[in-house]
C-alpha cells in the first residue's frame, strides 16, 4: 500500500551545533502545526554533459546542489503569555528575524513627539514601564502656561482594543508639570519631566506606550540562525538541516491570520521511522478575522496626528528575506540574501472629503494591524515607515475597495527597524 498524505508530522529546532549540524538535545524540537504543507521532495541543479555524439538525443546529466523545499504556513497566534515566544519562534528566527522581549521602561517612548509647532519644549526620564494591554497614543496638552511648577496639562488617551483586552478612554486634568516630579500615564507608566522653554496654552505632545510582548525585527546580520527540520511522511523520515525561509504575512477578513514560509534545507536521504504522536498541546487556536477580531490603522510615520481606522478587508506583507543556495569548495549552504519588504492593505474607499487617499502616493505612513483579542495571543504587524507606491481600486459587490501598495523603508540609517511583528 502506498503512503498516506494525511499521516505527516513536522517538527523543527534551531541548530545549536553549527550550520547544518543539528541540535545537541532532541528535546529542543517543537511540533509545527503546518497549513498547506508541501510534501517532501528533492530538487537541485542539473549539470548535463555537452559531448558531441552522432544523435539528437539527451546527454547524461547529474544532479548537484541538492535541496529539500520547505513550504507551508502557520496560524499567527501567540503563546498565551506575553513573556513567552510563539511555538513557531524557530521558523521566524530562521527566516532572518531577530527576537526581542519588550518589557520594563522600554515600553515607553524615549521622547515626546510634538504636535504642530508648540512654543514650549521638554524632555523626560522614564521611571516606570507601561503595563497596559494595548498600544496607546497619549496626548499631553497644556492648559495653563508657564515653566516648571506653573505649567498645567491634561493627559488623555482614547479608548482602544477589542474584546476582553479592550481598554476605556483615559483623561486626567489639572496635572502640574514640575521638574523632577513624576507624572502618571495610562497603564501605570511614570515619567519625570524636565521643562526647557516655557509652555503655552494649546501646546501639545504625544507619548506612545507599547504593551509588553515578544517582538520580531528584520535582521541584516551576516550569519543568520538556521533550523533543522524532521518531516515524517507516513513512516518515511526526512531530516533536513541548514533550513532557512522567506516570510510572508496574510490577514484577511473571514480567514485565519497566517505567516506563510517558503524555504529549503540541505537534502539528506530519508530513513524509515515510526511517525510518533506530535504534541500540539501548547499551540493556541486563533480567532477567525472579522470586525470583532481584526483592527487596521493608518497614521503619520512621526505619530504627530491620530491614526485613521478604515474599514479594512486585508493586510499582507511580502518578501521578508530572499533565500538562495550557495555551493563552493567546502561550503554548501542556504542563505538569506535580501530583506526588502513590501505590503498591501485593502479597505473600503472613503469619501474624498473624509480621507483623501489619492494624494498619498510617495507619502510615508505608519500602517499597523492587530489580529485577535486574547492576551498573549494577539499579533500586531507594524510598518513603521511605509512609503505608498500606488493606490488602486476594484469593485466588491457594490462597494469600492482601495488597495495601497507599500514599500517598507528603514526608519534610521542603520535599518532593521522598518517592520515589527509582535505577539502581546
Amino acid at each position: 500500500m502506498g503512503l498516506r498524505a494525511r499521516n505527516r508530522v513536522i517538527q523543527a529546532a534551531l541548530e545549536d551545533l553549527g550550520y547544518a549540524q543539528g541540535v545537541a538535545d532532541p528535546a529542543d524540537y517543537v511540533a509545527i502545526l503546518a497549513v498547506s504543507a508541501d510534501l517532501p521532495s528533492i530538487q537541485g541543479q542539473t549539470a548535463e554533459r555537452q559531448t558531441v555524439e552522432p544523435h539528437m538525443g539527451s546527454r547524461p546529466g547529474q544532479l548537484w546542489q541538492e535541496r529539500a523545499p520547505l513550504n507551508w504556513g502557520v496560524e499567527t497566534v501567540g503563546s498565551g503569555d506575553v513573556a513567552v515566544p510563539p511555538v513557531f519562534d524557530v521558523l521566524l528566527r530562521a527566516a532572518g528575524w531577530s527576537r526581542v522581549q519588550l518589557t520594563g521602561t522600554a515600553t515607553v517612548a524615549a521622547a515626546p513627539v510634538a504636535v504642530g509647532a508648540p512654543t514650549g519644549s521638554w524632555t523626560y526620564t522614564v521611571e516606570t514601564g507601561f503595563t497596559g494591554l494595548n498600544r496607546r497614543r497619549v496626548t499631553i496638552s497644556c492648559t495653563t502656561a508657564g515653566g516648571s511648577g506653573t505649567a498645567v496639562a491634561t493627559i488623555a488617551a482614547p479608548a482602544v482594543g477589542l474584546g476582553e483586552t479592550a481598554e476605556a478612554a483615559y483623561e486626567v486634568t489639572g496635572v502640574a508639570i514640575t521638574d523632577a516630579t513624576a507624572i502618571t500615564l495610562p497603564g501605570g507608566a511614570e515619567i519625570t519631566p524636565t521643562i526647557g522653554a516655557d509652555w503655552d496654552i494649546g501646546d501639545q505632545w504625544v507619548v506612545e506606550l507599547v504593551p509588553p510582548g515578544i517582538e520580531y525585527w528584520p535582521s541584516s546580520d551576516r550569519v543568520q540562525p538556521s533550523a533543522i527540520v524532521q518531516y515524517n511522511m507516513d513512516g518515511t523520515l526526512f531530516t533536513i538541516p541548514g533550513a532557512r525561509w522567506q516570510l510572508n504575512y496574510d490577514a484577511t477578513v473571514g480567514q485565519w491570520p497566517l505567516v506563510n514560509l517558503r524555504g529549503m534545507g540541505l537534502w539528506k536521504p530519508p530513513a524509515a521511522a515510526p511517525i510518533g504522536t506530535p504534541d500540539y498541546s501548547t499551540i493556541r487556536e486563533p480567532e477567525v478575522l472579522d470586525y470583532a477580531a481584526f483592527d487596521l490603522f493608518i497614521g503619520p510615520a512621526d505619530l504627530s496626528d491620530a491614526e485613521w481606522e478604515p474599514s479594512g478587508q486585508s493586510r499582507t506583507l511580502s518578501g521578508g528575506a530572499d533565500v538562495r543556495s550557495k555551493s563552493r569548495t567546502n561550503l554548501d549552504t542556504v542563505e538569506i540574501s535580501n530583506h526588502a519588504l513590501t505590503g498591501e492593505v485593502r479597505f473600503d474607499c472613503p469619501a474624498i472629503d473624509d480621507v483623501n487617499v489619492w494624494v498619498w502616493p510617495g507619502v510615508r505612513r505608519r500602517i499597523r494591524s492587530v489580529t485577535g483579542t486574547r492576551l498573549g495571543e494577539r499579533c500586531e504587524v507594524v510598518e513603521r515607515n511605509a512609503q505608498i507606491l500606488g493606490v488602486t481600486t476594484r469593485e466588491d459587490g457594490e462597494d469600492v475597495m482601495t488597495t495601497l501598495r507599500t514599500s517598507s523603508l528603514p526608519v534610521s540609517g542603520g535599518g532593521d527597524d522598518e517592520v515589527c511583528i509582535r505577539f502581546f
